[in-house]
């Protein structure tokens, strides 16, 4: 997809594979299955991607940056994605379930 490159971090929260290499995609989708650990893991990294990526990908935020750097407006706050990404009620990570653990 045209965001793979932004949106798919190696390791972090999925892998990535050469296309129409069908040998990586299988050492790929093996990786990726080995444990339910290791889905939690990739889970919880891709809530992380896609909170970094809707804060640096706020067109407004871009126009309120390069207005700053120019001198022409103060430097803005940080972006707060909103609605902010979803935690599960219970606080507790499920592999089956996306979410992100919690403390307190």
């Amino acid at each position: 997809v045209g965001a793979a490159g932004e949106l798919c971090r190696e390791g972090v929260n999925g892998r990535q594979f050469s296309p129409g290499n069908v040998a990586e995609l299988a050492d790929v989708l093996l990786d990726v299955t080995s444990s339910d650990q290791r889905l939690a893991a990739l889970s919880r990294g891709s809530l992380e991607v896609l909170d970094d990526w809707r804060r640096r990908g706020d067109p407004v935020q871009g126009v309120r940056l390069a207005l700053a750097h120019s001198g022409l407006l103060p430097p803005p706050p940080p972006v707060q994605p909103d609605p902010p990404t979803p935690l599960p009620a219970s606080g507790v990570y499920l592999a089956k379930s996306p979410s992100r653990e919690t403390t307190g």
